[in-house]
């Protein structure tokens, strides 16, 4: 109906349509033909940076929004609010804080929505959590048709769990019943956090007795593999080491991208080494070196490697893991030790 149409606004919502379509060609001549043809300047310069940003031409979608910033009006909030997004689709965070938050208190509720949120997704990614949280929270304020659901409310308490407002997340979840599963695994985490392992578990217990593997892997790994690490630890916790193992090699198995994975590793050839199970926990160990060779806790992984070799009378694989360690992390806290017992097998 609209290609019969030859008016420019008809052209301008073929484009709108093309866009939806992802067919990027189509809504780029579309535009252009609303634009030659006189139609609103304002809408036809955001219909075109946001095709332009569908295809990742950033440079021209900012090019596109400054142009037209100085001529809009009424509109210029919503101008702001996208170039927000493109600044942070660039990273560029500092400029997209500042139009964003221009667009939220410049503009009506719609555009405060779209920018608290926004903001807050700026702020997370330059790793701000309470400022994060502070703008999931403005968002969900505003939210008055739950355009988002529960969506804010996990991110702006998934914020304050890594800004360590353990306390406030529990205070703000454990009020509400029949929590979704990604709200239960961030108030497990939380109890996790101060050490309240009985609470911990309680939240994800019901979850994991009722979930088979194939549907565990549907869940979103960061939730799913952070609930098999809060069974792992209370089980560890309460003595029970065989299921602790258990939680923490299915949570490798099933999520071994998971920032978890090489926690539950660390986690599994310490509690074999605890357990004088020195083999299994030697190959456990050594499997988490292979794996993620970047994991913040190798000085500890090759620090106890050291030990079990010491303990097999392997000496000169324990100096040689000894001398990596001190080699490889001058500044682990294991380093004074090390030193002393490299010493001590030199002699």
């Amino acid at each position: 109906v609209l290609e019969k149409l030859k008016s420019p606004e008809a052209a301008y919502w073929l484009a709108v349509a093309y866009l939806r379509l992802s067919q990027f060609d189509a809504a780029q001549e579309a535009v252009s033909k609303a634009k030659s043809g006189g139609y609103d300047s304002v809408k036809v310069a955001r219909l075109e940076s946001n095709i332009y940003l569908n295809q990742d031409k950033k440079g021209e979608a900012l090019k596109t929004l400054l142009a037209i910033l100085p001529k809009a009006e009424n509109e210029k909030p919503y101008i702001r609010l996208d170039l927000g997004m493109v600044y942070l689709a660039m990273e560029k965070y500092v400029e997209a804080v500042e139009q964003l938050s221009k667009a939220y208190f410049e503009g009506p509720e719609e555009v405060k929505l779209e920018a608290a949120y926004h903001l807050g997704i700026a702020y997370e990614s330059i790793k701000q959590w309470q400022r994060a949280a502070d703008w999931y929270d403005k968002a969900i304020q505003v939210d008055k048709s739950e355009k988002y659901g529960t969506e804010l409310l996990f991110k702006k308490e998934l914020s304050l769990l890594k800004a360590k407002e353990y306390t406030k997340v529990i205070d703000e979840l454990a009020k509400y019943e029949g929590l979704e599963p990604r709200l239960k695994y961030v108030l497990g985490e939380a109890y996790l956090n101060i050490s309240k392992f009985d609470e911990a578990y309680a939240t994800v217990k019901d979850i994991l007795a009722s979930t088979d593997d194939e549907k565990l892997k549907e869940f979103d790994p960061m939730v799913a593999s952070g609930m098999l690490y809060i069974a792992g630890k209370y089980h560890e916790v309460k003595g029970n080491t065989g299921k602790a193992e258990e939680y923490y090699r299915k949570l490798v198995e099933l999520f071994p991208q998971s920032a978890k994975a090489p926690w539950a590793l660390l986690d599994a050839g310490l509690l074999l080494y605890r357990t004088r199970e020195y083999e299994r926990s030697k190959i456990t160990l050594a499997l988490l070196l292979a794996s993620y060779p970047d994991f913040s806790k190798n000085d500890v992984v090759l620090y106890y490697l050291g030990l079990i070799y010491e303990k097999s009378r392997e000496f000169d694989k324990a100096l040689k893991v000894y001398q990596r360690l001190v080699k490889e992390y001058p500044n682990s806290s294991k380093l004074a030790e090390v030193k002393e017992r490299i010493e001590r097998l030199n002699q």
